[in-house]
């Protein structure tokens, strides 16, 4: 669970990042905890349980990106993260196909509720990955007409169906445990979403 000392943490690091030489950065703090059990003749053999936090930051320094992450969240430690972080991307060449989105399209707050979800949703989940492309005005949003994984797409060039098994569509979006299904409610709420933000940006 992400607290308020996370985000401190997290607000602390980019802008430590932006007054050491980085023109513009993006930042990650996780926070995860799995819990696994095995059986043997019907009766609770292992249990096991595991908890991981970290941060990954992406850096933009003269022309150049570069993206990095750590499990040590010390602040003294992050420091030097940090700083390794910007000189390590000055090595690297500059990349002309990856730029900043024009900052007149970011979203300003006040309008759609960014966490009306009230759910943890990963970045790694497809839907999170969707967003922030709409976040980040990535011109290919627009040409966007089905959005599966690869699972799904091998089975589609197959079968010609287009469906997913619940393992692989509930790292899409998360799922309706009564209806087996994407949750109705969470994909209502993100079609407004879009809309909303769309609005925002052509007004």
């Amino acid at each position: 669970m992400i607290t308020d000392s996370n985000k401190k943490l997290a607000q602390w690091a980019m802008d430590y990042a932006l007054k050491n030489g980085c023109r513009a950065a993006k930042l990650v703090l996780y926070s995860n905890s799995n819990a696994s059990f095995e059986l043997r003749d019907a009766k609770m053999d292992k249990l096991q349980q595991a908890s991981e936090s970290g941060l990954s930051i992406s850096l933009y320094v003269d022309g150049k990106y570069g993206s990095y992450s750590t499990n040590r969240l010390d602040k003294k430690e992050l420091e030097t993260f940090i700083k390794n972080g910007i000189e390590s991307t000055r090595y690297l060449a500059v990349d002309e196909a990856r730029v900043l989105p024009d900052a007149s399209r970011y979203y300003k707050g006040g309008k759609p509720d960014l966490q009306l979800f009230v759910y943890n949703i990963p970045l790694r989940w497809s839907i999170s990955h969707l967003y922030q492309a709409i976040l980040d005005n990535e011109e290919h949003v627009k040409d966007i007409d089905y959005l599966t994984t690869l699972a799904g797409f091998v089975h589609w060039q197959i079968t010609g169906q287009k469906v997913l098994g619940i393992g692989d569509a509930s790292g899409m979006l998360p799922i309706d445990p009564a209806t087996k299904n994407y949750s109705a409610e969470m994909v209502a709420k993100f079609d407004d979403l879009v809309v909303s933000f769309n609005a925002l940006v052509r007004s």
